[in-house]
Parts: C-alpha cells; sequence; structure tokens
C-alpha cells in the first residue's frame, strides 16, 4: 500500500526524532515544520530523504507509526480518523484498521455519495436494454454502434453474464 518513498520517509523522521505535537510536526530543535494540505485533504509535510529527494509525508500516517509501528506497513492496512475529520491527527483519533472500518469512520453522508459515485462507474452502459436489443435480434455488430462500445467481449458479458447492477 505504501510507497517505498513515503516508507523511507515516515522512517526517517521517526528515527531522526521527529514528533506531532497535536497540530504540526516538529524536528528534534524543536522547530516545527512547515506543512500543506495535499490534494485529497490530508495534513502533509516534507521530508528529505537520502540528501536528495524531499517527500510528501501525510501526517496521519507519521502518527499511526509512532503509534503502531511496523504494523502500519502490513498489507491492507489503513489509517483510520476515527472521528472521520482527516484533518484531526491526535493521536487519540488515529486507529488501524480494515478498508472497511475506515469508511465507516466518515460520515454518513459522505459514504452515501461516494457509494453513488462508485455505483455510476460500475454500471457504465444500460445492461438491460442492451440485453433487450439483443434478445429482439440485433447483432453483436449492432450493439456495439448503438452503445459505442469498441469490445465484442463487453457486448458478451453484457448479454451472456451480466446482472442488473
Amino acid at each position: 500500500m505504501y510507497s517505498e518513498n513515503i516508507k523511507k520517509a515516515i522512517l526517517t523522521a521517526f528515527n531522526k526524532n521527529y514528533t506531532f505535537n497535536g497540530k504540526n510536526i516538529v524536528n528534534p530543535k524543536g522547530m516545527i515544520l512547515k506543512g500543506g494540505i495535499n490534494s485529497s485533504g490530508y495534513s502533509i509535510f516534507s521530508m528529505r530523504v537520502e540528501k536528495v529527494k524531499r517527500i510528501s509525508v501525510p501526517i496521519h500516517q507519521f502518527v499511526a507509526y509512532t503509534k503502531y509501528k511496523e504494523k502500519l506497513f502490513n498489507k491492507y492496512v489503513h489509517v483510520r480518523h476515527l472521528d472521520g475529520n482527516k484533518l484531526n491527527n491526535n493521536e487519540i483519533n488515529i486507529a488501524i484498521g480494515s478498508a472497511s472500518e475506515n469508511c465507516l469512520d466518515k460520515p454518513k453522508e459522505i459514504r452515501i455519495k461516494c457509494a453513488i459515485n462508485a455505483s455510476n462507474h460500475v454500471k457504465k452502459y444500460n445492461h438491460k436494454q442492451i440485453i433487450n436489443d439483443r434478445k429482439s435480434g440485433m447483432t453483436y455488430k449492432e450493439l456495439m454502434r448503438k452503445y459505442n462500445i469498441s469490445s465484442k467481449g463487453t457486448i458478451s458479458f453484457i448479454v451472456n453474464k451480466s446482472i442488473d447492477l
């Protein structure tokens, strides 16, 4: 789940005694690191790795490492914000768990919105209409043209194996 760069940056920060003061990352000299917010809305700080690269590290992942150590890097482990607020990185608000537990930490309105978006992506074509057109005698080629589907395999899947999503 973690890129090698982020993992290295987390370990470097931890091994150099960087800490989290409840709001910011603090270096060993007591200076607060400038942070920011990434495109996913998480607080981040920048960590120099191998004296060349600067890596953006999500603060919640660093806090999770300070709390759970190597368990954080296990496959399928997600960092959770228990109150659903991705900017609240206090240790008591950070836990690790499964993807479904992580999802359940989000407010209900956001979970519903995500589920609606996901279901819209899954069902790209009107399966019922394609199946009905096939039953009425349209060929795969005609179906491909009508629904702007470039793969005969996609049509075959919809006609033969599709369940109504």
